[in-house]
């Protein structure tokens, strides 16, 4: 029982720290798809999913496949997108 508890207690906690993560302000975005400001790689995003049952929430991260970047204008993974980020 304790080493289920424990286990149960460890994956809420990576849960948490991982929704954290997001550097999309969902609240003030609304729901969508959105860029991850400090991503050189053009890859990452977070995905806004709005609760109606508490009015809230919840932020997903993504990466897009290897073969494609995350389109802001698009709010989608595209294989025909140039990242003009500064890498570094």
């Amino acid at each position: 029982m304790m080493k289920t508890t424990i286990g149960v207690v460890a994956i809420l906690a990576f849960c948490f720290v991982w929704h954290a993560y997001a550097t999309a302000n969902c609240t003030a975005t609304g729901p969508g798809r959105y860029v991850e400001p400090n991503d050189n790689t053009c890859k990452n995003y977070t995905l806004c999913v709005y609760i109606t049952a508490n009015n809230t929430y919840l932020a997903y991260n993504y990466v897009c496949p290897t073969t494609s970047l995350f389109n802001p204008n698009l709010a989608r993974c595209t294989s025909n997108y140039t990242c003009t980020t500064n890498a570094g």
